[in-house]
C-alpha cells in the first residue's frame, strides 16, 4: 500500500512537471504547419490528440513569454489567428537562440580556455618559477602576488560589469534598449523587437484594424515592456494629431521607413519582406560579434603562450650561460 501511494505521488509530480514545461520546438513547428495549411481547432485536437480548450496546453506550445500575447490577441482576431501568431513568435525566438548559441559557442570556449590557462599559470606554475629564481639568486621581475591581485580585481570588475549589464537587460529593459539603440541602431535586440512589431502590426492590419487600434493593442502588451513603451509613445503622438514619426525611430531604421509610408499599396508586402531582411541582418551582426570575439580570444591565447614561454625559458637560459 505504501509503495502504491509513493508511486502515485511520483506519477502526479512528474505529470505536473511535464505539464508545466514547454513542448519541443519541433512540436510547436508542426502545429504551426497545420494551422497555416488551414486546419481548424477541431482538426488540431484530432490530429495532435490535444484539448485546445485547456489553456495549459496552449501555454505549453507558446511558452510563458508569448502566451499573454495570445490571450490579448484572441479577443481581437480569434483563437486560430492568435495561436498562429504566438507560434510564429515562439519559433522565431527559438531559432534566434539556437543561432546565437551556435555562432558564439566556439569564441566563448576560447575565451574561457584562455582565462583558465592564465589562472593556472598565475596560481600554480609561476609561483614555482618564482621560487626557482629566488633560490638561484636571479631577478624576480614583477611580483607574482601583484599579478594575482591584478588578475583577481580585474576578474571581479569584468564579472560585475556583466552582472550589471544582464540585470539591466532583464529588469531595466526600456532604458537599456534605448541606450543600445543610440550606440548601435542595428544590434540584434533592436532587430528582434522590430521583427515582433512588424509581425503583429502586419497581422492586425490584415484583419482590418486601424492604426490607432493596432498601436493601442501593442501599448497594452504584457511581458513585452520595450514593445509596449514604443507603442505608447506612438499612441501619444497620434493623440496629439501628428504622425508617429519620432517614436518609430527607435525601431530598426529600415522598418521605420516602411511604417512612415503606410498608405503605399505594397505596405503589407513590404512588412513581409522586412522579416526576411531583418533575419539576415541579425545573423550577420551576430557573426561579426563572434568573429571579433574569436580574434580577441586567439590574440589573448598567443600573448599568453608567449608570456609563459618566456617565463619558463628565462631561468634555463641563465643556467646555460652559467655552464
Amino acid at each position: 500500500m505504501g509503495k502504491g501511494k509513493y508511486a502515485s505521488i511520483f506519477s502526479k509530480t512528474m505529470t505536473w512537471l511535464f505539464e508545466k514545461g514547454d513542448v519541443r520546438t519541433e512540436e510547436a513547428g508542426f502545429m504551426l504547419e497545420l494551422l497555416e495549411s488551414g486546419s481548424s481547432k477541431e482538426e488540431l485536437e484530432s490530429i495532435l490528440h490535444l484539448r485546445m480548450n485547456d489553456r495549459r496546453t496552449v501555454r505549453r506550445y507558446l511558452g510563458k513569454r508569448f502566451f499573454p500575447i495570445f490571450e490579448q490577441l484572441e479577443e481581437m482576431i480569434g483563437f486560430g489567428a492568435s495561436l498562429r501568431i504566438g507560434l510564429h513568435l515562439r519559433l522565431q525566438e527559438d531559432h534566434d537562440k539556437k543561432g546565437y548559441a551556435k555562432r558564439l559557442a566556439y569564441p566563448v570556449f576560447l575565451l574561457f580556455t584562455a582565462y583558465s590557462v592564465l589562472f593556472m599559470f598565475l596560481f600554480t606554475i609561476r609561483p614555482t618559477i618564482e621560487n626557482t629564481r629566488s633560490s638561484l639568486g636571479m631577478e624576480l621581475g614583477i611580483s607574482n602576488e601583484l599579478l594575482q591581485s591584478v588578475f583577481f580585481f580585474t576578474s571581479i570588475l569584468i564579472f560585475s560589469l556583466f552582472a550589471m549589464f544582464f540585470y539591466r537587460l532583464c529588469f531595466r529593459q526600456v532604458p537599456m534598449y534605448r541606450w543600445l539603440h543610440e550606440k548601435s541602431p542595428l544590434n540584434p535586440w533592436v532587430i528582434k523587437i522590430s521583427q515582433r512589431f512588424s509581425l503583429l502590426y502586419q497581422e492586425l492590419y490584415l484583419h482590418g484594424r486601424s492604426t490607432r487600434e493596432i498601436i493601442g493593442f501593442l501599448s497594452l502588451l504584457k511581458h513585452q515592456s520595450v514593445l509596449a513603451d514604443i507603442a505608447l509613445q506612438m499612441q501619444v503622438e497620434l493623440e496629439k494629431g501628428g504622425k508617429p514619426d519620432r517614436s518609430v525611430d527607435v525601431l530598426d531604421p529600415f522598418l521605420s521607413r516602411i511604417l512612415k509610408v503606410e498608405s503605399h499599396p505594397d505596405f503589407v508586402q513590404k512588412l513581409k519582406q522586412y522579416s526576411l531582411v531583418a533575419q539576415k541582418r541579425s545573423e550577420y551582426f551576430v557573426e561579426k560579434i563572434a568573429y571579433g570575439v574569436t580574434i580577441f580570444a586567439y590574440l589573448s591565447i598567443v600573448l599568453l603562450v608567449l608570456s609563459i614561454y618566456q617565463e619558463i625559458m628565462f631561468p634555463l637560459q641563465i643556467l646555460q650561460g652559467m655552464n
